[in-house]
């Protein structure tokens, strides 16, 4: 039977080229919009997921009355490490800001320069390609590089022993990293080591420069890392300088840290909301341009309609045919849709400011997506007529 159908459907596109082509054309146009925010929503909900322990970092910082969080006391982390068992590392960092770069006589802004421990690469996933992750950061006056960084002041040499000015202080360069992830919302130029500036303070319970990240045990509660905190922050509060310990799980903070007093890239699982309701809009619309169009064709259908019904066919067999069809238009739309995809996502990827890809590595669900979009269009679609 669906051989059958398969045969009159394509039958009915040699007959009618023009009508079919509008069809596939506006299908296919939808399903390309479609897919297009999909790989944009992905990308965006995959940020720092890359991290083989992203569900076990939380980022601590202090959160004033005001609602802006400042870096942790300095008395936090060791402290932390001493009472908690759960904690398997932690890093502070210091957001970065602008610096003076001075190279060959001439002189150059960079952005996003950071302190940091060396623990850093023991809480995520930031491999050097050039250096020791164990030592890079260790000394003061030491300079991890980003690989574009690098390739710009160095090109194919290895700068690790080299020495870099920034803000007239020399610092000497430890390693390279591995290219940083698109999706990751610590996009470093540049580390330098946390002991270069280090505060000379004995540790104390006032909000500090430092946000502090944390890797949880594997399967520890998040909500028994709070307890500690709510201890400490009870224990220390006479003297903490009027403000309360806040943590996010780290996988929130590229969504949720919009606003705070923190560096870095940030996103909005609202917006989010919204290109995924505009991505169906346009796929229903291009669904109801179909039905419109094979409501406008009824009348040629009419002569088979009373010929089946003549000879005993039921409704549901009337519905099959015609909703085989529509399933027919959408597998050839989404083949159309697909090859649009390819040719347009350079272009997309640029206007989004993104690095987008088609994730074919996941071969299984990217398949059931496809056929997923396929099913669904075919039967909206073809319900109507």
């Amino acid at each position: 039977m669906l051989k059958h159908y398969a045969t009159l459907t394509l039958r009915t596109i040699g007959r009618y080229p023009g009508y079919a082509a509008i069809n596939i054309v506006g299908l296919a146009v939808g399903m390309t919009c479609c897919l297009l925010i999909a790989l944009f929503v992905r990308d965006e909900l995959l940020t720092d997921r890359f991290h083989t322990h992203a569900d076990d970092i939380h980022w601590v910082s202090a959160q004033m009355p005001a609602g802006f969080r400042l870096g942790v006391p300095t008395a936090l982390k060791p402290t932390l490490l001493d009472e908690d068992p759960n904690i398997a590392a932690a890093a502070e960092i210091t957001f970065g800001g602008r610096k003076v770069v001075e190279f060959e006589q001439a002189f150059v802004y960079e952005r996003f320069i950071y302190h940091a421990e060396p623990s850093l690469f023991d809480v995520f996933d930031f491999p050097l390609v050039r250096g020791n992750e164990a030592t890079a950061l260790v000394e003061p006056y030491s300079l991890v590089l980003s690989t574009p960084m690098a390739e710009k002041y160095f090109g194919d040499a290895n700068p690790v022993g080299e020495s870099f000015v920034m803000d007239e202080e020399a610092y000497t360069v430890t390693g390279v990293l591995a290219p940083i992830p698109h999706n990751s919302h610590f996009q470093f130029n540049a580390i330098v080591s946390l002991s270069t500036h280090a505060d000379d303070r004995p540790p104390n319970w006032f909000p500090g420069r430092n946000g502090l990240y944390v890797r949880l045990q594997p399967d520890t509660p998040f909500a028994a890392f709070r307890q500690t905190l709510n201890r400490l922050e009870t224990a220390n509060g006479p003297d903490n300088g009027n403000y309360t310990l806040a943590s996010m799980a780290f996988t929130d903070v590229y969504f949720e840290s919009a606003g705070l007093k923190r560096d870095g890239l940030t996103g909005n699982r609202t917006y989010l909301a919204i290109f995924a309701a505009v991505a169906l809009l346009v796929l229903l619309i291009a669904c109801i341009n179909y039905m419109n169009l094979a409501t406008a064709q009824a009348s040629r259908y009419a002569k088979e309609v009373g010929v089946r019904k003549a000879i005993g066919a039921q409704r549901s067999h009337l519905m099959s045919r015609f909703l085989s069809e529509s399933l027919l238009f959408s597998g050839v739309a989404l083949l159309v849709a697909i090859g649009l995809v390819e040719v347009l996502l350079p272009a997309f990827g640029n206007l989004v400011g993104k690095t987008l890809a088609v994730p074919y590595a996941d071969a299984t669900g990217l398949l059931a997506l496809w056929a997923s979009m396929a099913l669904l269009t075919g039967l909206v679609a073809g319900s109507y007529p």
